[in-house]
Formats: structure tokens, C-alpha cells, sequence
């Protein structure tokens, strides 16, 4: 997801406002197991853009500016501190330096933390049903970054100030669900969310080539035949070798006579004893003048 961070001075009379801005890739994960109570929480901030002056500590999540933070919220009952924001503990600096440096921001440093929660055991109810053997606990970070800079004065002089928050920003609620459900073994916690992505069924080897239009299917015809049918004379058809891609497609047989290309008759085979095809007239009649 992502979260944009909006510096914006408060409107004075006869000037445009001032307005710097921030944007991070943010990471939530959460890793479960269905036999124990146990959640941990994961969350990286990458930066991605930055218009804030190319100065240290521009852009603040930490402890670096007294109203800044970034904690992990469990909002449920479930929860084992109950419903509250939990401390997140990062590896990285929470402050960012202002700037571009081309297409990149001028501070590219990728800041991880983890947090770790605990069901303690609460299920919405006494009955038999899954639903009463069972907690959902909704899971999301909230955050306040403040501006690490000063906006510049107004063009005569006047001092700016930026405006107030409105208040920190969440992320939407990644929910974990714990049961004691017997059948499902020793009590546990999922990601009730998460449905595993099925095998893609993108087509990964080339298609065949389509079949040429001259490719007929259906009973042999005069002039056309399918390997079974081939005839045992070459002399008034020729073999042709079926065309790439179309395996198991019915050969094509020319009607070509082979006079033409082999005029001493050096390629002509003896009919044999058995003829196959629609013409069986005409090699009937060449058995016959055969001596």
C-alpha cells in the first residue's frame, strides 16, 4: 500500500500556500500458526518520492519529533494487552532526508520493524459453533509523520506555519482469526484473508499454427486422402509432406500429375496387389496392362 505524507503552510492573504510532499511503499505481513496463539507482525517503509528540502531528517516517523509515531494496533478484545497500538521495533532509521536525486529520492534507506502480539484465548461466545469457538482480531499500523523543516517565510517577509494534523493515518485492517474449533486440533490462529492463489493457467508453450484453409477433414474425396487411405501408385499422385504445427491434421495428397517432373518414369513404383481410394478403376486397368 501506499501512504503519501502532505506538508501544507496555513493560507496567508495574497500568497500561495506551501506544500511539500512524501510518499512510501508500506509492507504489512503477519505470520500465524493454527496451533499456537502466537502472531508476529512485519512492516517495511520504503521511500519512493520526495519534494521535501534536501535536508536531514525532512520527513519524521520516530522518536526524532515528540508527536511522531508508527505502531501496530490489534483491535480486539483477543488481543493479549487488549484492544491497543503495540510499540513496532525497527531496524532503520524513522527520518528521512528531502529531495530528488533524478527519479530517486536523494535517501533510498528501507526501514523494517516487527511486532509481536498474542491471543490470550477470548472467543465470541459459549456455543458449538465455529463461530462461537472462535476471535477475530483486526490488525493495522497507524501512523503520524511530522516535518522535520521550517516552511519558508512569505515573500514579504511574513512568517508561515504548517497546518495542523487531523490526525494519524491507518492502514486497512489486516484481520486475524483464532479458534478453538476441536477438529482442527490444538487451538490456533489464520489469516482468514488469505486464499492461496491457484496454479496460473497461462498458456507457457507456443500454440500450434493454425490449420491451413486447403486442409479438409471429413471422408476422403477424389484428389484428397488421409493417411489410411493412401494410394499405392505414384503416377497420378504425389506424397506432400503435411505442413509444421499440424500434427494429427489429414495429410494433403496433389493432384498433380508427375509426368511433368519425371518424365522417364524413374520414380514410379510397381502397383501392388492392393489398391486403396475412390479410384480403384484406373490402377485396376494398369494391373492389367502390366505384363
Amino acid at each position: 500500500m501506499d501512504l503519501k505524507v502532505i506538508a501544507r503552510s496555513k493560507p496567508l492573504p495574497g500568497v500561495p500556500d506551501v506544500v511539500y510532499t512524501a510518499d512510501f511503499e508500506m509492507h504489512l505481513q503477519a505470520t500465524t500458526d493454527p496451533h499456537t496463539s502466537d502472531i508476529k507482525t512485519w512492516l517495511e517503509m520504503t521511500p519512493i518520492y520526495n519534494t521535501f528540502p534536501a535536508v536531514d531528517k525532512a520527513v519524521i516517523f520516530g522518536s526524532d519529533a515528540p508527536d511522531a509515531f508508527i505502531d501496530i494496533m490489534c483491535n480486539s478484545d483477543g488481543c493479549n494487552n487488549g484492544a491497543g497500538a503495540k510499540p513496532i521495533d525497527f531496524l532503520g532509521a524513522l527520518s528521512w532526508k528531502g529531495g530528488m536525486n533524478g527519479i530517486e529520492p536523494n535517501d533510498t534507506h528501507v526501514s523494517t520493524g516487527t511486532s509481536n502480539h498474542t491471543w490470550n484465548g477470548k472467543v465470541n461466545g459459549t456455543g458449538a459453533r465455529d463461530v462461537d469457538l472462535s476471535k477475530a482480531l483486526p490488525m493495522y499500523f497507524v501512523t503520524l509523520p511530522v516535518p522535520g523543516v521550517d516552511p519558508p517565510p512569505a515573500p514579504d517577509g511574513r512568517k508561515r506555519e504548517w497546518v495542523s494534523s487531523t490526525g494519524p493515518a491507518r492502514a486497512p485492517d489486516l484481520t486475524v482469526r483464532c479458534e478453538k474449533v476441536s477438529s482442527y486440533g490444538a487451538p490456533g490462529c489464520v489469516l482468514s484473508q488469505y486464499v492461496p492463489r491457484p496454479r496460473s493457467t497461462r498458456r507457457t508453450t507456443r500454440p500450434p499454427r493454425p490449420m491451413p484453409g486447403w486442409c479438409r477433414t471429413g471422408p476422403p474425396r477424389r484428389g484428397w486422402a488421409s493417411p489410411r487411405t493412401i494410394r499405392s501408385s505414384t503416377t497420378r499422385r504425389s506424397h506432400v509432406q503435411p505442413a509444421a504445427g499440424t500434427r494429427g491434421s489429414p495429410a494433403m495428397w496433389s493432384a498433380r500429375s508427375t509426368k511433368a517432373k519425371d518424365p522417364a518414369g524413374t520414380y514410379r513404383r510397381r502397383p501392388s496387389s492392393t489398391t486403396h481410394g475412390p479410384d480403384r478403376g484406373s490402377q485396376g486397368r494398369q494391373r492389367q496392362r502390366a505384363p
